[in-house]
C-alpha cells in the first residue's frame, strides 16, 4: 500500500489495541511517493510491459478502472460526498470530467481545470479509495494528484 493506506491500518491497529496513536508515517515509507527520484510513469513501463490488459499511463489506468466500476461509484459516491450531496446524474459527470482529465492532462498540475462538484468527488473518492485492494498505488496516485 501507500502511506495513506499505511497510515489508515495503523491507526486502526492501534485502536484495536487500545494504545494512543501517533499520527505520524515513518519517513522513509512517506518520502517515498514524494521524493524528486521517484519516476510513476518508468515504474510503470516496466510494471505494465508485456501486460496488453493494463493502460499506457497511471492515470491511464485509473480513469479505465473508474469506468469500469463507475455504477458503483455511481451508487455509492452519490450518497454521501465531502461537502455536498451530489446526485448521480453530478457524479456521472464528474467521474467523466475526473476521467477526461487524468487522460489529457501531461502535468502534475491537473486538479485546476476540475469544477468543484469534480474535486468534491475526487476528495471522496482519495479518501475512501485504498491501494492496493481498490486500485494500485501509481493509479492511485494519479487520482490523488488531481486533489487540489
Amino acid at each position: 500500500g501507500d502511506p495513506n493506506v499505511y497510515a489508515g491500518l495503523l491507526k486502526e491497529a492501534v485502536k484495536e489495541e487500545g494504545v494512543e496513536y501517533v499520527d505520524r508515517v515513518p519517513k522513509t515509507v512517506a518520502n517515498a511517493l514524494h521524493r524528486n527520484s521517484f519516476h510513476g510513469d518508468r515504474i510503470w513501463n516496466r510494471y505494465a510491459s508485456g501486460k496488453p490488459y493494463l493502460a499506457a499511463t497511471p492515470a491511464e489506468e485509473c480513469a479505465a478502472q473508474l469506468v469500469r466500476n463507475r455504477l458503483t461509484l455511481l451508487e455509492t459516491a452519490s450518497a454521501a460526498t465531502t461537502q455536498t450531496h451530489l446526485s448521480k446524474d453530478d457524479v456521472d459527470v464528474a467521474l467523466r470530467e475526473i476521467c477526461d482529465s487524468l487522460i489529457n492532462v501531461e502535468d502534475d498540475d491537473q486538479a485546476g481545470g476540475l469544477s468543484p462538484k469534480a474535486h468534491d468527488l475526487v476528495a471522496r473518492l482519495t479518501k475512501e479509495l485504498t491501494a492496493p485492494k481498490d486500485m494500485g498505488m501509481l493509479p492511485l496516485r494519479s487520482l490523488r494528484l488531481l486533489s487540489p
